[in-house]
């Protein structure tokens, strides 16, 4: 399956494919490594270079792709240094 076409699968709705208008210009064939295996589809994460399931049949993960995308933009065009991005950090709130 083509880049597009697993884009539009997990994109179902067209409002929220619209919002990857912050991704004009990226050519996603370059910025995503996808691979499917037994009807589940991967994406290469940039960062860890690890495969990250982002479809099945009973499950999603758009929020994946974004993020992969965000760290393309990153490294592609804002010259940002890998090494120096963290993907997946754990954040602890503190109440007051």
């Amino acid at each position: 399956m083509k880049t597009k076409e697993i884009l539009d699968l997990i994109f179902k709705s067209p409002d929220v494919k619209y919002g990857l208008v912050e991704f004009e210009g990226i050519d996603f064939e370059k910025a995503l490594s996808f691979s499917e295996e037994n009807g589940k589809y991967f994406l290469t994460c940039l960062k860890r270079n690890k495969l990250i399931q982002i479809y099945s049949e009973k499950k999603s993960a758009p929020e994946e792709i974004i993020r992969q995308l965000w760290l393309y933009k990153l490294i592609d065009y804002y010259e940002y240094k890998i090494k120096l991005l963290k993907s997946m950090v754990a954040i602890n709130i503190m109440y007051a």
